[in-house]
Parts: structure tokens; C-alpha cells; sequence
């Protein structure tokens, strides 16, 4: 067994493929280490779910990625379009003052943790699971491993493969978090973070699309 976890490990630390999960952890993290660490740990949760549903029906290979891809797509326009939401209507926001104008006429007088807080980190964790259960290279490439040690014995390579590729996310979420204690640039970063979120969403559907659409695809 030895031989599979070196190699889910090598796996895991080569850096084909890793910028958006790094792109994804900073956008999180930028919004507080909490949603940050909400992401990394729904990655874990979406890469298990992955990895064991591969070992137990090998045939999940087959279906095109697209399908997975559009999901999580959809979920980090929405992540992020709510950040910037946030941004805007929490405390020091823009629209702050309307937003209270409007809660106080709808007899909603508490007001939410800021820029929506528990909301955003639930959010982020749902984030994470969804990219961790989108099919990727490195994954595909673990596959047949996968597939050939059985599902009890794949529970343990893909944690081993999760802990090894979340090195890069971490990476991104520490530098999120380290900006973040800059007050100056706060509200900048947390826009950058949003950005990044809704890009990444709009990136992964329209190159998916694409490979889906040519010739010789899924």
C-alpha cells in the first residue's frame, strides 16, 4: 500500500492544474480566514466524496466533466456576487444606510454579523465541497489507482492526495489572511477576493464549454 500513497502524494504536491484551487482559496480567504478555512475543508469533504464514488463505480470517469464543472461555476458567481453584495451594504458600505432603512421597514431591526458573516463562511464551505468533487486532471490521473486499491483503501489515498495539493490553497489563504490585517487595503482585497471568485466561475464554465463544443470532445 506503501507505493499508492507515495504516489497520491506525488500527485497531490505537483502543480499542474492548481491555480484555480489557489485563486479559489485566496478569493475565500480575503473575505476572513474563517471562510478561507471553511473552503480548504469543504475541498477535503468534495474530494473524498470524489474519490470514493470513483473506487466504488469506476464508470463516474466517463461522465463528462462539464456536468460538475457548471455547478461549481454557478456556486462561485453566486459566492462572490454575494461578497460584493456585502462589501457594499455591511458596515462602512455604500448602500449600508439604505439596507437599514429597508430592514427597519420590514420590521427586520437585527442586524446580520459583517459583510454577512456565518453566511459567507457556510457559503465558503459549500464552495470548497463543490471544487473538490469537480473532476480535474491530477484526479483523472488518480483514477485507475483509485479504482484498482477499492473504495476502503481509496478513503485513505485520497486523503493523502488532499493533504498533499492542499498545500497550494493554504499558501493563497495565508497570504489572503496576512493582507487582510493591512485595514487600508481591506475593502480592496475583499473586492479583489469577490472578483477572482466570479472569474474563476466564469472561466471554468466557458473553457469547459469549449472543450465540450470541439471537436473530439467529452
Amino acid at each position: 500500500m506503501m507505493p499508492e500513497l507515495i504516489a497520491a502524494a506525488a500527485v497531490g504536491v505537483s502543480f499542474s492544474n492548481t491555480w484555480l484551487c489557489m485563486l479559489m482559496s485566496f478569493g475565500c480567504g480575503s473575505e476572513g480566514t474563517r471562510v478561507g478555512v471553511r473552503f480548504i475543508l469543504g475541498r477535503f469533504v468534495g474530494l473524498l466524496i470524489i474519490g470514493i464514488a470513483i473506487s466504488a463505480v469506476g464508470a463516474i470517469t466517463d461522465v463528462p466533466p462539464i456536468y460538475f464543472v457548471v455547478i461549481f461555476g454557478v456556486a462561485s458567481i453566486v459566492f462572490g456576487a454575494l461578497m460584493v453584495v456585502g462589501l457594499f451594504t455591511g458596515p462602512g458600505g455604500r448602500f449600508h444606510k439604505l439596507k437599514r432603512a429597508i430592514r427597519h421597514s420590514l420590521g427586520l431591526c437585527k442586524e446580520p454579523g459583517k459583510n454577512g458573516g456565518s453566511k459567507l463562511s457556510s457559503g465558503g464551505f459549500v464552495v470548497g465541497v463543490l471544487r473538490g468533487a469537480t473532476p480535474c486532471v491530477k484526479l483523472m490521473v488518480l483514477a485507475p489507482l483509485l479504482i484498482y486499491v477499492g473504495p476502503v483503501d481509496a478513503i485513505a489515498l485520497v486523503l493523502v492526495y488532499a493533504l498533499a495539493s492542499t498545500i497550494y490553497p493554504f499558501i493563497a489563504l495565508l497570504t489572503a489572511s496576512a493582507l487582510t490585517t493591512l485595514p487600508r487595503y481591506e475593502r480592496a482585497l475583499k473586492l479583489a477576493g469577490a472578483t477572482v471568485l466570479i472569474f474563476a466561475g466564469f472561466y471554468a464554465i466557458v473553457n469547459e464549454t469549449m472543450m465540450y463544443l470541439a471537436p473530439g470532445g467529452f
